[in-house]
């Protein structure tokens, strides 16, 4: 098992109440930090991530507050 830690993400600090767009920037953000971090870790590693699930062995995906994807984006 290989363990990659990534550099921390500082985001700024948002007062309340915070709007839809901000979380939705926000989210983008986290995201694409977190793919990038992953492409990090398969190269330095040399290993990719496990393929997907089977059919019958997928949770629900429970509602992650994205609701506007970037195009192209998996």
């Amino acid at each position: 098992m290989d363990l990659y830690y990534g550099e921390p993400l500082r985001l700024p600090q948002q007062p309340w109440p915070r709007t839809r767009e901000q979380v939705e920037e926000a989210s983008l953000l986290l995201r694409r930090h977190m793919l990038s971090t992953i492409d990090a870790a398969r190269a330095a590693t040399g290993r990719e991530l496990p393929g997907p699930l089977a059919p019958d062995d997928l949770d629900e995906d429970p509602y992650s507050g994205l609701v506007h994807l970037e195009p192209g984006a998996p």
